[in-house]
């Protein structure tokens, strides 16, 4: 499952690179590739992006890490609860909406842009294409399918 939310993210990392802001020929803060953190247990976020930056010499090298709420797999993987309720809002158009929401902060810190601007409606706007994206690719539809074919799995049991 790891493979694939890092290819995700990367994958629309990639191709909304350098889209934002398109006269700006080369990003101030770009990276190359961003990395899946993981899954981490929160109570105040769906996911989150941490972003640093390391000097080698004279050159700045920017990281950008995205980490997903631990509930996300969770859900994905079908365990259960006690209250039944409790990984409801951890769905797959959730999971696809919060990376794509995390992609777009990566996008707009290319720029250097400042933080309080990133929740501004150009954020929302390329959260709102990057999850249009993410809906049309192999991958999520192979999630997808995954996902009905465990419903009707356990259905049967």
């Amino acid at each position: 499952m790891q493979e694939i939310i890092a290819h995700l993210i990367n994958q629309a990392y990639q191709v909304y690179q350098g889209k934002l802001i398109p006269e700006i020929s080369k990003p101030v803060n770009i990276s190359y590739y961003l990395e899946f953190g993981g899954f981490q247990l929160s109570y105040n976020w769906y996911g989150r992006t941490r972003i640093a930056k390391e000097l080698v010499g004279k050159l700045k090298v920017y990281r950008k890490i995205i980490h997903l709420d631990t509930r996300f797999a969770y859900h994905l993987a079908k365990l259960t609860s006690s209250d039944n309720n409790y990984y409801l809002e951890y769905n797959l158009t959730r999971l696809i909406h919060t990376i794509a929401h995390e992609v777009a902060h990566c996008v707009i810190s290319d720029y250097g842009l400042l933080l309080v601007e990133e929740h501004s409606e150009a954020h929302e706007k390329l959260t709102e294409e990057i999850e249009k994206f993410l809906g049309n690719t192999e991958e999520v539809q192979e999630l997808v399918r995954l996902q009905e074919n465990n419903r009707k799995t356990r259905k049967l049991r």
